[in-house]
């Protein structure tokens, strides 16, 4: 069952489904926006929108612009990330690849779209 702040998050997405209970973030990359993403790997199981905004201190991101995977209703580990261009995503890497949010380290990397697209 999802909490709250996970409610929250899920609602913010764009294609929320009630009967659908996962998001996956990868569909919110597109060819527009694939330079200028990032996807996140480890977040903890209870991180959110706002959890991702905190770790992203100094960069000018908003709710919106993150997307968290949720599998079977819960938060899978992973997100993405839309930063304001292609230099912003390259300083986000550099900077918080491997930064922790509480005890587990967070993987920053390139966003890339599913093949298929």
């Amino acid at each position: 069952m999802l909490n709250d702040l996970d409610l929250d998050d899920y609602n913010d997405y764009e294609n929320y489904d009630p009967e659908n209970k996962n998001v996956r973030c990868s569909d919110s990359i597109t060819e527009d926006n694939v330079d200028r993403s990032v996807k996140l790997r480890g977040l903890p199981w209870a991180a959110n929108k706002g959890t991702v905004i905190e770790f992203f201190e100094g960069f000018k991101i908003s709710k919106k612009d993150i997307t968290i995977d949720i599998q079977g209703g819960k938060n899978s580990g992973f997100a993405i990330v839309h930063l304001a261009d292609e230099e912003e995503a390259a300083r986000a890497i550099a900077e918080l690849d491997k930064k922790t949010i509480g005890s587990r380290w967070v993987g920053v990397s390139p966003a890339e779209m599913r093949k298929g697209r």
